[in-house]
């Protein structure tokens, strides 16, 4: 009796490893009679089911392996390409960011809109959507608040270094040849930005908007609420400055004066015509009264009377 039992088992496991993808209906039998050999070889030797599932695993993962491979083998093509369209992507965002995040040193600074950078040796650069007041202008005078802009300027870029951000909207260069550009420092701080929230700048837009436009006019708000800068001492129309009264001159001293001469006495008045009222006498004439008389006459005893000459007509 063992060894019929033994015998039947074995030949459960055999026909277990020989039929092992076979289905009810392919074997021909019913469902119920195909699954009894299997469970009563299972119930025989239960080692020979586990290395029959054992090898078939290993069959399995073997198959499944070569596939794979062979699946990522026949891909590989296109994969490649996209690998390699990925990779110059990344390479050119890193070159565009290696662009945009490149320093450079502030060599001067001009005034409060407009410094050098060491761009090829020395940029003048011209801040973009910021006016200062004038300090360099030869053609104009120092207005007022301008020192101080040039100071502030000075406070917040000599020594630094700032990243040069390019406006499309605006231009590469001014009329003057200057770069037209914002300048960002490395912390953050946008420095038109911060020239026109202390009220050292006032908001300028040359010809069309730029791309800073709106947070530049409400920093320029808020200066001149607040009375900041060139908002608080600059915002009244400067007195005209009176002109200094122009001193005397010094007179020289007066030379001492040489006494005049006793002025002459007068002389007495020219005799003026004499008219009969005044003669001294009746019948008697003067040469006014009868010009040109040359008969007998018979002058006045004494001479004259008050420089005339009195006579009278006598019978010769």
């Amino acid at each position: 009796m063992r060894s019929s039992g033994r015998g039947v088992a074995l030949l459960g496991a055999l026909a277990l490893a020989v039929l092992p993808a076979c289905s009810p209906e392919e074997s021909g039998q019913p469902a119920s009679e195909a699954s009894a050999p299997v469970s009563s070889a299972a119930k025989g030797d239960g080692r020979a089911g586990a290395m029959t599932g054992s090898a078939d695993d290993e069959a399995s993962k073997k198959e499944s392996n070569g596939a794979g491979a062979k699946d990522e083998h026949g891909d590989g093509p296109s994969k490649k390409a996209g690998q390699a369209t990925k990779k110059r992507s990344a390479e050119g965002g890193a070159k565009k960011h290696e662009r945009r995040s490149t320093l450079h040193r502030v060599i001067r600074v001009v005034d409060g809109d407009t410094v050098v950078v060491d761009i090829d040796g020395g940029e003048k650069i011209r801040v973009i959507g910021i006016d200062t007041p004038e300090t360099v202008d030869p053609n104009s005078p120092v207005e007022c608040g301008g020192p101080e802009a040039s100071a502030a300027a000075e406070s917040l870029l000599e020594g630094k270094s700032v990243r040069v951000v390019h406006d499309a909207s605006q231009g590469t260069r001014d009329k003057y040849g200057r770069m037209l550009a914002y300048l960002d420092l490395p912390g953050g701080t946008d420095f038109g930005e911060a020239m026109l929230r202390a009220g050292h700048a006032e908001e300028y837009t040359y010809d069309t908007a730029y791309e800073r436009q709106g947070t530049y006019l409400e920093a320029e708000e808020s200066a001149r609420g607040a009375g900041q800068g060139v908002w608080g001492g600059c915002s009244q129309e400067p007195e005209p400055a009176s002109e200094p009264t122009a001193e005397p001159e010094p007179q020289p001293a007066p030379e001492p004066s040489t006494p005049e001469p006793p002025a002459e006495p007068a002389a007495p008045p020219a005799p003026g015509p004499a008219d009969a009222a005044s003669a001294p006498g009746p019948g008697w004439t003067n040469d006014s009264l009868t010009p040109g008389y040359t008969g007998c006459r018979k002058g006045y005893p004494g001479g004259r009377i008050a420089g005339v000459y009195w006579w009278k007509p006598i019978s010769c």
